[in-house]
């Protein structure tokens, strides 16, 4: 082991080149999660919000939350979903097909060679 890290040593400022290579890495890269029936969206990076790495909840296309991390700004989603009453709608499963498609799987994942 080397020696231990001293606060001084772990905070220290980057170079203007490693500054730069840093940002470059740290772009961000366009997020839209969108739930239509209550036209509530969570964005990072898009045309509709500032692309400064957070991240944006929005109501009709009104901001209601910026938050630094998307643990947090996923947490307010559910908050309001919750709220909301909101429910998926039901799904038809054709179960026949589904079965077919298990036993598919099955054969495939087992098969020898």
């Amino acid at each position: 082991m080397g020696p231990p890290v001293t606060k001084s040593r772990r905070y220290r400022s980057r170079s203007p080149e490693k500054q730069r290579l840093y940002d470059a890495r740290m772009a961000t890269t366009p997020y839209r999660q969108e739930l239509p029936a209550l036209e509530l969206s969570l964005e990072r990076g898009t045309e509709h919000v500032p692309d400064d790495g957070a991240w944006y909840l929005l109501r009709a296309g009104q901001q209601i939350g910026r938050f630094r991390s998307l643990s947090a700004a996923r947490e307010a989603w559910q908050d309001i979903v919750d709220e909301s009453g909101w429910q998926p709608p039901p799904r038809d499963v054709d179960h026949k097909a589904a079965l077919a498609r298990e036993q598919k799987e099955r054969w495939a994942r087992n098969r020898a060679g």
